[in-house]
């Protein structure tokens, strides 16, 4: 279980990011998190996996505050994927995918067999094993996004956080890529926390919803009770017309373009 208790969090003085954020994540849920630009999806998962540095509230991961765990032991227990990934140096995919290991080698440790072979399953399951031994920087960005994946899933954590992990990947791959991780979900009980901005996507893949504006949190539910017109609505200050699959039955929307957008007030 994972626990958010009163976030607050600001890049600027007297400019609050986010604002009471108190949320539950439950072992084995598929979470989405959806909502406009810059409204504090990206940031809440660069708080829960300590890229930026909490202001204001805890974080308590299986019962234990997020402060008082070590790097090493966090990188045991929960993967991330990106929005961006800038590389340095240029590795190959497959040295890429390896540094999921890191956690488990000690230092002077290189990988063993063990290692390489979670390594060529989870490359081989993202359809990046054909070019293993390509240079990362000569990768296009849905390449690089589906080695990213592969790290991630290389890492063996029960918590995943992903920030729209279909950017830069074509149709098919999305839906490749989101199977894959649907099953992980529901066979391994790997809890998923991702940012989406396609609402579609996210309504057909994820068990619960939040949505977010202002840096707050909207609502919070089955997607089926949050993808509503009025919800869709006041979150995208757009018209839209709401349709249901006809042959998998999730809730999908279109923007009503005939009709003018709305307006709303600021926070």
């Amino acid at each position: 279980m994972l626990v958010l208790k009163d976030l607050y969090f600001g890049y600027e003085k007297n400019k609050q990011v986010l604002k009471n954020i108190n949320l539950t994540f439950n072992k084995g849920e598929f979470i989405g998190i959806i909502g406009p630009n810059g409204c504090g999806k990206s940031t809440l998962l660069n708080i829960i996996c300590r890229v930026l540095e909490l202001q204001k509230g805890s974080i308590i991961l299986d019962g234990k505050n997020l402060d008082n765990i070590s790097q090493l032991e966090l990188a045991k227990r929960v993967a991330v994927v990106p929005q961006e990934s800038a590389f340095e140096f240029d590795f190959t995919a497959l040295e890429i995918v390896l540094m999921g290991r890191l956690p488990y080698l000690t230092r002077f440790q290189i990988e063993g067999a063990d290692d390489r072979k979670l390594a060529r399953y989870a490359m081989v399951r993202t359809k990046c094993w054909e070019f293993r031994d390509k240079y990362i920087k000569n990768l296009s960005g849905g390449e690089k996004q589906r080695v990213i994946v592969a790290r991630a899933l290389t890492q063996g954590t029960k918590y995943l956080l992903l920030d729209e992990p279909t950017s830069h990947l074509d149709l098919n791959f999305q839906y490749e890529i989101l199977d894959l991780l649907s099953e992980l979900n529901r066979t391994k009980k790997v809890t998923m926390i991702s940012v989406f901005h396609d609402i579609n996507l996210a309504s057909k893949y994820c068990t619960r919803l939040i949505l977010m504006k202002y840096g707050k949190i909207i609502a919070d539910g089955l997607p089926e009770k949050i993808i509503t017109q009025k919800n869709m609505s006041k979150i995208y200050d757009f018209n839209i017309i709401l349709k249901e699959h006809p042959r998998e039955g999730y809730k999908y929307v279109l923007p009503d373009i005939t009709r003018p957008r709305i307006t709303t007030k600021g926070p």
